[in-house]
């Protein structure tokens, strides 16, 4: 497993003075590209200022981005160090870099198949047709099979190697490397390739081999196009340099009118961890410009190393950590290293270095004077810890800075001269810190064997390592940025010896690889933000390799695909699904793709409850992925043909319609029977399809009537009513009668079998009773199935008629009373008339027989 780790800006003094002093210093490491590299062109950046964009302007330096804290151009370093010695910069932006090095059945664990195969509800299969995956790595072996189309053609639009020194071509505003074009690679004129690692041939292969080679092995995106930039572990500011190149990638895919994902399978243990550093503000910025645009990264492959983070909330009581000394550290035997970083308004403490005995007593043996975190910023801090008998047993070097809203330290034991104490750090005052450190990046053990407080008593306020924020730094900690932690993709392979290969763990498919790094940012955010198959890939891989035969036990048995693994791998998972993802919604930003790659990932009995600090959202699901953004896309308005041509519309607006008539308006009128159905793109780019709606020919029914019975209104017999009042809609009211309790305009539709529809004229309701009721006479129940009871409140009833519709009399009765009872059971249904007679009048109310 190949990981390329990059350090952040570590700032130490190359002016020799006395310990205890401090000078105005230079940049740690600088002095070295200085005397290796003075005269070569390597990316560098300034602090936003006015001053400085004048300054540079008046020197001729083009400006190749300006962010809202930082401007990026390139020089050599020799120009940096003159204008610097001069006073014309105040300051600039470095860093300390040495480097650390960071298919079938992962298309089978994340649901890729079905995207390729356009399963339902899918209509068309997705491969990453018309998206540029960009790659920054350590190169290529573009002459693979899977990186050549079906007619021979090279599939890599472009290549950018940042390690040639003596470039015939550079690309512009850049400066630096050379750059290849399609041509000249299908010509065979480019001389770049990778040849010192496989792991850019591999990340490659995963994200976008087409399996031509053999028909195996085949990665996320196979059609995607592919844009690679080599990058040079050993240029100064090397983050800046992959920042560059996300830039080159975005604007070579805006010139093709494309979209681009980027993938980084590399990055940096240290730094301030929170996405706030010029390389990431930069790539922050680089993807809200422009819509289609997405950068996926490795979360660090250190989750099985010795905790090696620190974090420390500060109060009055003394707190400390142990570090050992590496008698084989990465700059120099025997030496300590730690970054600290915090936020300014965190920086407020006070810091001191000593020794302890490893053993016994543990007694302190040497202290240093206890320091303000915030004195004597920008400077370098020369100090000795000398014992009781003031012999020197380390050297230390202390630069502290504000670098933005940060505060950041770097401490370095120059020389330890007595190796067996436990070097301290310790902290009083208010505010917090986190810092780093680890053996296994060529710095040193930070301690977590501790005695117990009968042993050693002040060990109770010891601050303990922790396995957490173990992720890499700048871009990985951008909210913006997708990372990504480790699965274990397959248990073993046949190897090309024929041989049974498995790894030294047996970790199962599916679970966390234990070298997975673990998050979260120093802000507090959750990363890695998703999972996916890393360990035991099998992938593309160069040439030296596949045909040498002391590395066939890395080499699968078809002879083209070589063995890789770790977080590196797991990325360029995601970057190729993020492709097949564009290409379905080109237009999409990385917040629309995190808005659908977090529901649609999985979570289950290995994940436990996401998210988490290790699985991210979850495992990524590519169908579900793709299936998230078919939207709801629906067809509204009638089914059924019935007096005039209908008006069907969708649900959503759309950015282009394409109706199944050829039609491109956002409605169209349907005049005869027909399957209509709806497809088009929304602000996203995704090509939406609605389901088809059947269209049918009705029979409209006769416009229904209203008669005012008593309290009620009743419509005339049909089938399947409902009432409105002023037009409106009322809810539940779908029998023949309706007993108003509103004034207003009632009205009634009737629909047919076939779903056509007629509708009343409306009818005004008072609740005046001179025009609902008959003065003081009761007729009830209406309707009735029986008998009528009548009753008067004041004037005695002589004569009782009963009246059809129509006029027609059927029954006649005289009587002398208020009250009445008259059986109607006999009546057929329908509408009639009472008529009631007394001395002085004659009265008539409408009822209704069921």
């Amino acid at each position: 497993m190949f990981i390329q780790m990059v350090f952040q800006k570590y700032i130490f003094s190359l002016v020799l003075v006395l310990s205890s002093t401090i000078l105005f210093s230079q940049k740690f490491g600088f002095e070295s590209v200085l005397s290796e590299k003075g005269d070569k062109i390597i990316p560098f950046s300034l602090e936003n200022t006015a001053k400085n964009a004048t300054f540079l302007k008046n020197e001729n330096i083009k400006i190749k981005q300006t962010t809202e804290n930082w401007i990026y151009f390139s020089a050599t370093a020799s120009w940096i160090n003159n204008q610097f010695k001069a006073g014309k910069l105040e300051d600039f932006y470095f860093e300390y870099n040495p480097p650390v090095a960071l298919d079938d059945t992962a298309r089978v664990l994340h649901n890729v198949n079905k995207v390729h195969d356009g399963e339902s509800p899918l209509l068309t299969a997705y491969t990453g047709k018309g998206v540029i995956i960009g790659v920054i790595d350590q190169g290529l072996d573009h002459n693979h099979p899977d990186f050549i189309d079906q007619n021979g053609n090279t599939r890599v639009l472009r290549y950018w190697d940042q390690s040639i020194t003596n470039p015939t071509q550079s690309p512009s505003p850049y400066n630096y490397g050379q750059i290849w074009y399609e041509s000249q690679i299908n010509s065979g004129t480019i001389t770049s390739n990778e040849e010192t690692s496989g792991h850019g041939t591999t990340v490659t292969g995963i994200a976008a081999g087409n399996g031509t080679a053999n028909g195996r092995n085949k990665g996320m995106a196979p059609e995607a196009d592919i844009i690679v930039v080599e990058t040079n572990f050993s240029l100064g500011n090397w983050s800046l340099t992959v920042a560059d190149a996300c830039d080159f990638i975005f604007n070579v895919a805006d010139s093709l009118n494309k979209p681009a994902v980027i993938n980084l399978s590399v990055g940096s243990y240290l730094g301030s961890h929170d996405g706030e550093d010029p390389a990431a503000e930069l790539i922050d910025d680089l993807l809200d410009e422009k819509n289609g645009r997405l950068v996926v990264c490795a979360a660090g492959n250190s989750g099985n190393k010795d905790p090696y983070h620190v974090s420390n909330q500060i109060d009055n009581d003394t707190s400390f950590v142990w570090f050992e000394n590496n008698p084989n550290g990465n700059y120099g035997n025997n030496t300590i290293l730690f970054d600290l970083w915090t936020d300014e308004i965190e920086a407020d403490f006070y810091y001191s270095f000593g020794a302890n005995l490893p053993s016994g007593s543990y007694a302190n043996r040497a202290s240093t004077q206890y320091r303000y975190a915030q004195n004597s910023l920008s400077n370098t801090i020369y100090d000795t810890i000398r014992n009781q008998n003031g012999d020197q047993i380390a050297t230390l070097e202390i630069e502290t800075e504000i670098v933005g809203d940060n505060y950041h330290m770097i401490a370095f034991f120059s020389s330890v001269d007595s190796t067996s104490y436990r070097y301290r750090f310790s902290t009083t005052g208010s505010g917090s810190y986190d810092l780093w450190s680890g053996q296994f990046i060529g710095f040193n053990k930070v301690v977590n064997t501790i005695p117990s407080p009968a042993d050693y008593p002040p060990i109770i306020n010891y601050v303990m390592p922790d396995t957490l924020q173990s992720i890499v730094s700048s871009w990985n900690c951008s909210p913006k940025v997708v990372s990504v932690g480790n699965l274990r993709n397959r248990l073993g392979h046949i190897d090309k010896n024929g041989d049974q290969y498995y790894p030294s763990d047996m970790t199962l498919p599916g679970h966390l690889a234990p070298s997975s790094s673990k998050g979260p940012t120093r802000k507090g955010v959750i990363k890695p933000d998703v999972s996916a198959s890393g360990d035991v890939t099998l992938a593309s891989g160069p040439a030296w390799i596949l045909n040498n035969p002391g590395m066939n036990s890395v080499v699968d048995d078809g002879g083209y695909h070589v063995r890789n693994g770790g977080t590196s791998m797991a990325s360029p998972t995601v970057a190729g699904i993020a492709a097949l993802y564009l290409e379905r919604c080109g237009n999409s930003n990385w917040n629309d793709f995190k808005n659908d790659l977090f529901p649609s990932s999985t979570s289950d009995s290995i994940t436990g409850v996401t998210p988490n600090l290790a699985y991210g959202y979850g495992k990524v699901d590519a169908f579900e992925l793709l299936k998230k953004t078919n939207g709801n896309l629906q067809l509204l308005g009638d089914s059924v043909i019935c007096q005039q041509p209908i008006l069907i519309s969708s649900n959503e607006t759309l950015n282009n319609y394409n109706w199944s008539d050829g039609s491109n308006s956002s409605s169209i009128y349907v005049t005869t029977p027909s399957v209509v159905f709806l497809s088009g793109t929304n602000d996203q780019g995704c090509e939406l399809y609605s389901d088809t709606m059947e269209i049918t020919q009705g029979s409209p029914l006769e416009n229904p009537a209203i008669t005012i019975l008593g309290g009620s209104l009743i419509a005339t017999n049909a089938p399947n009513y409902q009432w409105f009042l002023n037009d409106v809609l009322l809810p539940g009211d779908t029998n023949q009668v309706i007993y108003p309790d509103s004034e207003g305009y009632y009205s009634v539709a009737i629909t047919s079998e076939a779903g056509c529809s007629s509708f009343s004229n409306g009818i005004l309701w008072t609740l005046s009773l001179s025009e609902n009721e008959t003065n003081n006479y009761k007729v009830y129940p209406n309707p009735t199935k029986d008998n009528v009871n009548i009753s008067s409140e004041n004037q005695i009833i002589e004569k009782i008629r009963i009246y059809s519709i129509e006029q027609k009399l059927i029954l006649e009765r005289d009587t002398s009373s208020k009250n009445e009872i008259i059986d109607v059971s006999n009546l057929s249904s329908g509408t009639y008339i009472l008529e009631m007679s007394t001395k002085t009048s004659v009265k008539s109310i409408k009822f209704l027989k069921e």
